[in-house]
């Protein structure tokens, strides 16, 4: 099995190793996950001699590919004591005698064996003490308080049909660092993910969020806080995207985690996120198509544009900078040559007609003159009020 291939001892350290203090404190907290080495069920009392009886890869047993985007503390990572399945544990000694534990039943979050659907055992049998320490010849089937096997009696084997939470993305993390397609994780993996995944959209962004509202705060030293393991899967499952692909390509699994979100939604297909690289082609055929319009004409805003591509203006400004610019300075020659085609028929109107109206009481307000230049000539209200107060002002001032 790919499980027990990439499982080893959990703390079967040798006499020689078992008085340090960093081995201490790594049984007594979690401070040290990712430096959490798993020893070989062969080694002896004594320190070998040759090195290559260690395995090669050895980080592949560890959870070391994970430091780059996890918490240093680890709290909630790691089981503080072994946890072991019977019938593996009844199975391994009655066919090769040895037994070791799986590093998938070491994390905390995994409460069965997934190959025999048994909940994992955690106490003695005989004497209900945690196995915090290996018995003290090394041996992983018995206890290392009262020497009594670890194995309980059938009966007593506790049946759990439904997978736990968080566990398919445990068991595909584990195997992912096996085989080696996981040798490090993406730095702060789950920051870039949630930054990502706000500037597609920010409606996922908060589900997901929720579970660490630390996400983005920045702590006194100037480092982001990082996530636990545990709050990286709550994340995980929230946004409905594998652990193990948030790790290795976040920015992608936004995208992903976004796409889903529209599914969900029924989002129109304008308005779900694209990948940069399609976006961009987009938009740039989009920016082509408005400079060919006529120079009367006014072509869309910025804004306007990359909401009808599902990107944010930043998004362009980064993108296509050279680009963007160019567009904004044709929309802005547009829009101010429409104002000032504007301005001029307002100010004809009001000369030829409506001022005079006004002086003989046949308009009786200026919001009814607004009223008249809307309607007519198919302007704003805010530019006609605009241009009557500066019409109004210029005649006031001649006539003085």
């Amino acid at each position: 099995m790919l499980i027990d291939s990439i499982a080893a001892h959990c703390e079967s350290y040798s006499d020689w190793c078992s008085s340090t203090i960093r081995t201490a404190r790594s049984r007594n907290s979690s401070e040290y996950f990712s430096d959490f080495l798993i020893a070989l069920s062969s080694q002896g009392k004594e320190p070998p001699g040759k090195s290559g009886r260690f395995i090669p890869n050895l980080d592949r047993l560890t959870l070391r590919a994970l430091r780059p985007a996890t918490a240093k503390l680890g709290q909630h990572t790691l089981k503080y004591s072994r946890a072991w399945c019977p019938a593996c544990m009844h199975e391994r000694l009655t066919n090769d005698g040895e037994h070791f534990d799986s590093l998938l039943w070491r994390i905390s979050v995994i409460e069965r064996c997934p190959v025999h659907r048994l909940r994992l055992v955690e106490l003695c049998p005989a004497c209900g003490q945690k196995q915090t320490w290996p018995h003290r010849n090394g041996a992983l089937d018995l206890c290392w308080r009262c020497e009594s096997s670890l194995i309980p009696d059938w009966r007593r084997w506790t049946l759990q049909l439904e997978p736990g939470f968080g566990e398919r993305d445990c068991i595909a993390l584990v195997e992912s660092i096996a085989c080696g397609t996981l040798s490090e994780a993406a730095p702060d993996a789950l920051q870039t993910f949630c930054l990502e995944l706000r500037a597609v959209m920010s409606t996922v962004y908060k589900s997901v969020t929720a579970y660490s509202p630390k996400i983005d705060r920045v702590r006194v030293l100037g480092r982001t806080a990082r996530p636990t393991l545990y709050t990286m899967l709550r994340q995980a499952e929230a946004s409905g995207v594998p652990l193990v692909h948030i790790l290795r390509e976040p920015r992608e699994a936004a995208l992903i985690a976004g796409e889903l979100d529209c599914v969900r939604r029924k989002l129109p297909e304008q308005l779900r996120p694209r990948p940069p690289k399609e976006a961009s082609k987009l938009v740039l055929n989009r920016m082509s198509e408005n400079l060919a319009l006529p120079e009367s004409t006014i072509s869309a805003s910025l804004r306007t544009l990359a909401k009808s591509v599902g990107v944010s203006t930043g998004f362009l400004r980064n993108r296509l900078p050279e680009e963007t610019a160019a567009y904004v300075k044709d929309w802005r020659n547009r829009r101010d040559r429409r104002r000032a085609h504007h301005v001029e028929r307002i100010n004809a109107l009001l000369r030829a007609e409506l001022i005079a109206r006004y002086r003989r009481g046949e308009v009786r307000s200026h919001d009814e003159i607004v009223e008249i230049l809307v309607a007519r000539l198919d302007v704003g209200k805010s530019l006609a009020r605009a241009v009557l107060a500066t019409f109004l002002r210029e005649a006031s001032a001649h006539s003085a």
